[in-house]
């Protein structure tokens, strides 16, 4: 009788699982009811989330909650496929605010004279909430309603940052506030608060302003600091001046993080004047101790290989740059998206990159977790070639004077999972072939990437039936995700790396991995589309985003909350959430999903659960999940 997979010793199936990801995992269970019972085991779920999932919220919940990974591997695909499909589980207006803020899971916003404190990722029953006038009395600051203005600047490991600053003075303050201890808020004087940047981890905080001349004549970031677990002892002399880190707008050409123990900063850009000769654009990235503020300290590279200026012009207006943490492998990431005119034509794509930090930013111990072949090379940087003035036999050698300071590196080719196209057909038939309209820069509101489900996501305003024959406005999400594909070719052979592009006899890591991409969605469809479906038997609810200004957004791995303003201001604004973790139980459930309850007076909670239980006995809880996997294999 031939062995088939299913007649396996199950120690067999447990060593073959062990190189499986979660999505792949998820395909085998929707194979028969023998593996959907096998893969729902603790045992293969377990190692499927400390393998692949080591630092997420799940795995975290998993290992305080012992023998509950079933539950965190459910979770966790439940979450990254509503991330890639643009499935949202919850969506709804959360409370009124005029400022908000959304750090690691904690919603922070301004509502009246009280700033209120939501933990989303923990579904929290309750909100903290501090009164601002008693806050700013208990820091020894003036509080006039009339002149004050208070600003949220960060929220993390249960340290609140506010900027309090009075219109009939020229500085402002900054007020710290340890919510797990009972303690005076902490005061700083700020001189100048101008793209003021705040970042904490539980021992240190650093707030950045662009506020300092360089000896160029350009205002340079300066990044001061202090002590959280003892009195402050970083005074403010110690500050350290990112010197020749060029640009000044956060999240278009800088970022900035606290990640492991270190303060990152990174830009793509290198000049602050326009070379008009220039060969090849690199990354800077410096970093620090944050228990060691010094320029002593301080490491820099400065020639992080980025893209040759001969690959095509870019729109700056669409380029996004941001650093971000790998779920599996702790490592930081650059992500960068750049609308790119590549071949110097008229037609234009959007493309993310995608590259880890020239450094080595994840713990190094026994236990650190293992490294994917798609993420564990090194980067490059251009040293490992050599970065000149220009190429040899240049035809603009001639023209290049002592003044001019252009760089170059010999190109560099990219693997697949460094690039993450919009469209993986022609940019000119995409839009017709996918029956997804692009949008102009005025109709995007917001663009995010998720490194989590390489998947990236915009809010965009479209037209949308009134019902009455006319059209009105209206907001929704769009956006594609993709995977990692078979390694075998067309021939069923193993796919070989490649060679990297440079004059060595090196491969290149990842090069022989291919991506499947899924087609453009939006969310909510078209009001048209839910009748239809309705018309083919098809039970769909109609749900819409609510509609104003967007006059902020952020997202994370688990959810999208922005803030609306109505037409001409009267209402105020309002922070809406959208949800797609199954495991953030905010609100009541409708049609399937869950739809958050508008509150007058700030978020809710709903008590439901999700119905449907964990039984995987018939082998039911994997056919939707594999939908999307067997759809897009073939999109």
């Amino acid at each position: 009788m031939p062995i088939t997979l299913d007649r396996l010793p199950f120690d067999v199936v447990f060593r073959i699982a062990y190189f499986l990801g979660v999505e792949d995992l998820c395909c085998l269970g929707a194979t028969c009811k023998h593996f959907s019972l096998i893969i729902a085991g603790e045992p293969i779920c377990r190692q499927a989330v400390e393998r692949f999932a080591t630092f997420t919220l799940e795995a975290t919940d998993a290992r305080r909650n012992r023998r509950q990974y079933f539950r965190a591997f459910r979770r966790l695909f439940e979450r990254r496929t509503g991330f890639a499909t643009l499935q949202p589980s919850s969506c709804g207006v959360l409370a009124p605010a005029s400022d908000f803020i959304y750090l690691k899971g904690m919603l922070c916003y301004i509502q009246g004279l009280d700033i209120r404190l939501l933990d989303i990722h923990k579904s929290s029953d309750f909100e903290t909430v501090l009164s601002i006038p008693r806050l700013l009395q208990e820091a020894d600051l003036e509080f006039d309603g009339a002149f004050t203005r208070v600003t949220l600047l960060n929220y993390s490991e249960a340290v609140l940052s506010i900027l309090v600053e009075d219109d009939r003075d020229t500085h402002g303050w900054l007020v710290i506030l340890r919510m797990d201890h009972v303690q005076m808020p902490i005061t700083r004087r700020v001189d100048s608060s101008y793209r003021i940047f705040v970042a904490n981890d539980s021992r240190y905080l650093y707030a950045a302003t662009h506020s300092e001349i360089g000896s160029h004549g350009h205002h340079e970031w300066v990044v001061r600091g202090l002590s959280l677990s003892t009195e402050p002892a970083l005074a403010e002399e110690n500050g350290v001046q990112l010197r020749n880190l060029v640009g000044g707008d956060i999240g278009s050409n800088v970022a900035f993080t606290i990640h492991n123990g270190y303060f990152y900063a990174l830009s793509n850009v290198t000049s602050f004047e326009l070379e008009e000769i220039d060969y090849t654009s690199f990354y800077t990235c410096m970093r620090f101790p944050v228990d060691q503020p010094s320029q002593e300290h301080l490491s820099v590279v400065d020639d992080i290989y980025r893209r040759q200026h001969s690959e095509g012009a870019i729109n700056d207006s669409w380029t996004d740059l941001a650093l971000q943490v790998c779920e599996q492998t702790n490592a930081l990431f650059i992500v960068e998206a750049r609308r790119e005119y590549l071949g110097n034509t008229s037609a234009h794509q959007r493309t993310y990159y995608i590259q880890p930090v020239p450094f080595n930013t994840t713990i190094s111990d026994e236990d650190s977790p293992y490294y994917p072949t798609w993420l564990s090379s090194t980067l490059p940087t251009a040293s490992s070639s050599t970065v000149a003035r220009h190429p040899a036999n240049d035809v603009y050698i001639p023209l290049l004077t002592a003044v001019d300071k252009p760089r170059y590196a010999q190109p560099r080719s990219r693997p697949p999972r460094e690039t993450h196209p919009e469209y993986c057909e022609p940019p000119s038939s995409a839009p017709s072939a996918g029956g997804v309209p692009e949008f102009l820069l005025w109709q995007t509101k917001f663009r995010t990437y998720s490194l989590a489900t390489s998947t990236f996501v915009d809010i965009v305003e479209d037209d949308d039936s009134d019902g009455g024959g006319g059209t009105k406005p209206c907001l929704r999400l769009r956006g594609a995700g993709r995977r990692l594909g078979s390694p075998l070719d067309e021939e069923g052979r193993l796919r070989q790396p490649e060679g990297g592009g440079l004059e060595t006899d090196r491969t290149m890591g990842g090069s022989e991995e291919r991506f499947v991409y899924g087609r453009v969605r939006m969310w909510p469809p078209r009001r048209g589309e839910v009748k239809g479906k309705e018309k083919a038997g098809e039970q769909e609810e109609e749900v819409t985003l609510p509609y104003g200004r967007v006059v902020k957004a952020v997202a994370d791995e688990r959810s999208l909350v922005y803030s609306i303003e109505s037409a001409g201001g009267s209402g105020g604004e309002k922070i809406v959430l959208v949800n797609f973790d199954p495991g953030i139980r905010i609100g009541k459930q409708v049609g399937g999903r869950r739809l958050v309850e508008q509150a007058s007076g700030g978020a809710t909670k709903g008590k439901d659960r999700v119905p449907g239980g964990e039984s995987v006995g018939n082998g039911l809880m994997w056919r939707e999940e594999a939908q999307y996997v067997r759809l897009v294999e073939h999109t």
